[in-house]
């Protein structure tokens, strides 16, 4: 049997409406359960789960660590994080059971002699040759404070750009001290973003790998490009990424809350602004996503509050090969799941076409019924989808986590509400209340805030 691609880790964007919300919280975190597909696993449905941790589990936790501020993981499982409280940078290498200490605060700053460090970025990134790439925050030999963003690899370490460096088609505009890491590709390139000072507004940056040159993609200040249409210049922009987090408290102005996207193998980041998805590159470019002139796929009305703008209620997401996907909330109330391929040279993208619709019908193994809302949850290189939808008319299942495969067309089940949890004693899945499962452990899925972090919980 053919090993299923993993779920990479990948970008999302929606917006906050009352109903979107209340779904997505719900199931979120269930997709990063199918990086794990095994087929090995104990089936429950069509795909294995492989339990991660259960009220069993005897788990060998060090007592020196709080929770992290922030961390970082790569494909080997080499994990990088951040102290509690800002204060010291580690590195897990995969395998060995210690972490080691890196930089903490009041060490000097390697490269910037006389400095001593205050506090170091909670975001930071890691690619699979263990490259780290992190923010630091530090008093100079002059006395001020400065910020630098970094890369560590091996013994090395290697400065991006700092505080004091000018921004990017200018000689005397510097990037300030509010600089926000937020990922490294595999190639070396990496992405942040920052406020300038003096302009109130943020924007985002991709360096290339041997950082000779910094590209800006785009503000939050920006006007739109007139071929985005639907897009609306006196809104808000809808930045809420996933993965990658929370920039900072520090970068929320207004009705802006700024996350880093994390960048792709080909070194681009998807962008979610004024109603419109646009993917930023590696060489500076700034690409619309389209959407279909018509149908499922296009623009609704913007005076509908679950507008079907790409990033409007709708997530989103990259894989590697430059692939895109978005969910797209219809006016009366209905969704469908769009694809967005790569064009042939010289286009960027094709016309979107739905591959998951309102009415559509469930799979067998779900209890049969109809898909009426789907939500895209993941996407990866193989082109596969996770969502999730309600099933009126199951015989199984008021609400569950499908996979749409690429090859056949076709969804299969991968877990669905109440579900028996494996390797637990009695304990079921919980996407919303279960009161006819009888009594046992309900483990649940759920935000602590908009992307502050998932957790796994339980009520007895």
């Amino acid at each position: 049997m053919a090993k299923t691609p993993p779920f990479l880790t990948v970008t999302r964007t929606f917006r906050e409406n009352t109903l979107f919300r209340g779904l997505t919280k719900t199931c979120a975190a269930f997709a990063a359960i199918l990086v794990l597909f095994s087929a090995t696993a104990q089936a429950q449905g069509e795909v294995p789960l492989i339990p991660v941790a259960t009220d069993q589990s005897a788990l060998s936790l060090s007592n020196q660590f709080g929770i992290p501020a922030g961390s970082a993981i790569n494909q080997a499982g080499d994990f990088a994080f951040v102290g509690n409280g800002d204060t010291a940078l580690f590195l897990r290498v995969a395998g060995p059971s210690v972490a080691t200490r890196l930089l903490q605060i009041d060490d000097e700053l390697p490269n910037f002699p006389g400095s001593q460090i205050q506090s170091i970025s909670p975001q930071l990134g890691i690619n699979s040759s263990r490259t780290i790439f992190f923010g630091a925050r530090f008093t100079g030999a002059d006395g001020l404070t400065h910020s630098a963003l970094m890369t560590y690899a091996g013994m090395t370490y290697r400065t991006v750009l700092t505080s004091d460096s000018f921004l990017p088609d200018s000689n005397s505009d510097t990037f300030g001290i509010n600089l926000f890491p937020g990922s490294i590709d595999d190639s070396g390139d990496v992405n942040f973003a920052g406020e300038p000072p003096g302009t109130s507004s943020f924007a985002y940056y991709i360096a290339p790998a041997g950082f000779a040159k910094v590209f800006r993609i785009a503000g939050t200040a920006d006007t739109p490009p007139v071929s985005c249409t639907w897009c609306n210049a006196t809104g808000s922009s809808l930045i809420t990424f996933l993965p990658g987090g929370p920039v900072s408290a520090q970068l929320f102005v207004g009705n802006f809350s700024g996350y880093v996207p994390k960048l792709n193998a080909q070194g681009q980041m998807l962008l979610g602004l004024w109603g419109g998805l646009f993917v930023g590159g590696r060489d500076g470019s700034f690409t619309l996503v389209p959407m279909a002139g018509s149908g499922a796929c296009s623009p609704q009305a913007s005076n509908v509050i679950l507008s079907s703008n790409a990033s409007q209620g709708g997530t989103a997401f990259l894989n590697n090969n430059g692939m895109v996907i978005f969910t797209n909330q219809m006016n009366s109330g209905s969704a469908a799941i769009c694809e967005v391929l790569p064009g042939p040279a010289g286009v960027a993208f094709q016309v979107p076409t739905a591959v998951i619709s309102t009415g559509d019908a469930a799979p067998a193994s779900a209890g049969g019924g109809k898909i009426i809302f789907p939500i895209a949850m993941g996407l990866n290189d193989a082109g596969d989808i996770v969502y999730q939808s309600p099933l009126p008319g199951s015989t199984l299942t008021a609400l569950a986590l499908l996979r749409y495969q690429a090859s056949t067309g076709q969804s299969i089940l991968v877990a669905y509400d109440c579900e028996p949890a494996p390797s637990t004693s009695g304990g079921f899945f919980s996407l919303s209340p279960c009161a006819s499962s009888g009594p046992g452990t309900v483990f649940f899925l759920s935000s602590n805030g908009p992307f502050s972090g998932m957790s796994i919980g339980r009520v007895l």
